[in-house]
């Protein structure tokens, strides 16, 4: 736009912009010519200033949009880090509840990049744009190219904070800091003191580290007993013991073909690689191994495809739940073997795990802002425990639940001076709630149901998939049934221990199921 300096007739000097399209007068408020030019080249320089931003906003360059990502990774993984200093305690359910959530995330947006679906990440994409004054059309290309930059920056995002979780963290190296500014010089002056030399560690064999892993993870045994047949299968696949830090990727590989030869799950074989990965992954952490020692599971965990042939639970239809539990033969249980009775139904109207509603005490069943709930916790004098920290939890008492006598039951066993909801169940191998499964199993075959995807822990299924039906929000639905959460914000920023009483009632009772439940 061009522009000249016009005195008009009262004596005041103009700056006069025009161009084909339009023509401004702006007042330059002097009748000093000298003082009118000062002015006026101050103004056009505001201008010019403004119009440079205004090619910026219309076209962003490459490198802008690098710079804004790094930041936003940067802040992402700073809320992170911060967020976890402000735990009191981690435990080791929680972690790996966040890893696996994380993990969930990483491949969910990594595939999200593979095919160019950039709809999830668009109201992060649209804040930051926001944020930096940008305004770009989202049908643009520009656009679109910024989209998968933020993209791959959640990824990475995602990648470090997993890696923060499974325990492997960034050393920081506080005597040989990159110094600041480009001084040469420590803040003290001196130079940083020369890295003295590591005294070599002494060669650990797997089976000494398994041993001392063992000692500092501990878990329910159940949960402990699979673990170490994760890594007894492992010693087998190799030929035995051998130090840790020659472990090949070649042996890794070579025992995951076996086990898919085998004909294990997708699932279970990825279950077996984590274990054993977690476990070389804390061996580094203790020094067991160099520090330029690679995790040799790294990169081996097989991809889930929708084609994957297992054996996969299903929901019971309305007419199987009818079957199962109007029968006389499930409602006389309720007399002969209450927790024969009780724990498909707690499970039904809950949605719980088995194990999580067998171990359960008396006074586990209590009020909470008014409100009877199931509480479910970890206690290992108790004898309880969880899959992961996202377990953990207080599910509301359905009204059908209390309507059929839960809470009669309760006070009725109560009185006999049992500790336990089910006293009579004895926890085996496969925990207290192991011989109420096979009775399930048994009565399934009696009214005709053979289906091998429906089991007792199909009632869970039954109740997930309901309360989706009914609309229940996910994240409401992920705190009643303790599923870890699959975002960075839900498994990292939703505190679900204050979620209020009523809220997590309200989703319990979109439960509905057409039983009878006679007797």
């Amino acid at each position: 736009m061009a522009a000249t300096v016009f005195k008009r007739s009262h004596g005041f000097y103009y700056l006069r912009l025009f161009s084909p399209q339009q023509e401004i007068w702006l007042s330059l408020r002097t009748k000093n010519r000298t003082q009118a030019k000062l002015r006026a080249a101050v103004l056009q320089g505001h201008l010019a200033s403004a119009t440079l931003h205004l090619d910026g906003v219309r076209r962003m360059k490459r490198e802008d949009m690098k710079r804004i990502v790094r930041q936003y990774v940067k802040e992402t993984l700073e809320r992170c880090e911060e967020d976890r200093a402000d735990r009191t305690r981690i435990t080791e359910n929680e972690r790996e509840a966040t890893y696996y959530g994380l993990s969930d995330c990483f491949d969910a947006a990594s595939d999200q990049l593979r095919t160019n679906d950039l709809t999830a990440i668009a109201p992060t994409v649209d804040q930051l744009l926001t944020t930096h004054s940008i305004s770009l059309e989202k049908d643009s290309t520009e656009y679109r190219v910024f989209s998968r930059l933020v993209l791959q920056g959640f990824i990475s995002a995602l990648k470090v904070e997993g890696e923060r979780w499974d325990g492997v963290e960034e050393p920081i190296d506080l005597v040989a800091a990159a110094p600041v500014n480009g001084a040469a010089h420590s803040d003290l002056g001196t130079p940083p003191a020369p890295a003295l030399p590591r005294k070599p560690e002494p060669i650990k064999l797997l089976s000494s580290v398994i041993t001392a892993y063992f000692k500092e993870h501990k878990r329910e045994p159940r949960t402990d007993s699979q673990i170490k047949a994760g890594f007894d299968k492992f010693m087998k696949a190799i030929g035995g013991d051998c130090p840790i830090g020659e472990i090949t990727k070649e042996q890794c590989r070579t025992y995951k073909e076996g086990m898919a030869a085998q004909g294990l799950s997708v699932s279970s074989i990825n279950k077996y690689l984590h274990g054993l990965s977690h476990l070389l992954a804390w061996a580094k952490g203790q020094g067991f191994v160099p520090d330029a020692w690679v995790n040799p599971v790294d990169g081996l965990r097989i991809k889930k495809h929708r084609g994957d042939k297992r054996l996969k639970r299903s929901p019971f239809t309305d007419d199987e739940l009818r079957a199962i539990f109007d029968s006389p033969h499930f409602t006389k249980e309720k007399a002969k073997q209450p927790a024969r009775y009780w724990l498909p139904l707690c499970l039904l109207w809950t949605g719980a795990r088995r194990e999580e509603v067998a171990q359960l005490y008396l006074d586990d069943i209590r009020q909470v802002e008014g409100v009877w709930v199931f509480d479910i916790k970890e206690d290992e004098e108790r004898g309880q425990g969880l899959k992961n920290e996202a377990s953990r939890r207080k599910v509301p008492v359905h009204s059908r639940l209390i309507e059929l006598g839960l809470l009669d039951y309760v006070n009725q066993t109560r009185a006999t001076r049992a500790l336990r909801l089910f006293p009579t169940l004895i926890h085996g191998g496969n925990g207290f709630g192991d011989s109420v499964g096979k009775a399930f199993g048994r009565h399934l075959k009696k009214i005709g149901i053979v289906d091998p995807g429906k089991v007792l822990h199909s009632l869970r299924h039954t109740a997930i998939t309901r309360l989706h039906s009914r609309g229940v929000p996910q994240n409401i639905a992920e705190a009643l049934v303790g599923h870890a959460a699959n975002t960075v914000h839900g498994s990292v920023y939703l505190h679900r221990d204050v979620l209020p009483m009523k809220l997590l009632q309200e989703g319990i009772e979109k439960l509905d199921f057409e039983v009878q439940h006679p007797g």
